[in-house]
């Protein structure tokens, strides 16, 4: 299986299985531009379905896409939660946090 296949694996056994809530740890992770895009597709379906997901990334993009809500975490603390916009909305976060 390639990385990408690798990477869908627990989102189908989500879909599949007829779970109520899925974690993902960094699945875009390692993957080409195309096959991030088709995650952040394949994420945002299950979302719909009424499958809670629990996403863990490193690429902010794909989280913001996703989420409802949104968590930073760093230094052994939360140093954010709330929604997307308000996230971006915080430059200081952004800058301080994520280093954006």
């Amino acid at each position: 299986m390639s990385d990408g296949e690798l990477q869908m694996r627990p989102i189908c056994h989500a879909l599949l299985g007829n779970l109520r809530g899925i974690v993902i740890d960094d699945p875009t992770k390692g993957l080409a531009p195309k096959i991030v895009a088709m995650v952040g597709e394949v994420t945002q379906d299950t979302r719909r379905r009424g499958v809670s997901v629990v996403l863990v990334a490193q690429k902010l993009a794909v989280a913001l896409t996703v989420s409802q809500r949104v968590s930073v975490m760093g230094h052994g603390r939360n140093g954010f939660e709330g929604t997307p916009e308000q996230l971006t909305s915080d430059k200081h976060l952004l800058s301080n946090w994520l280093a954006v």
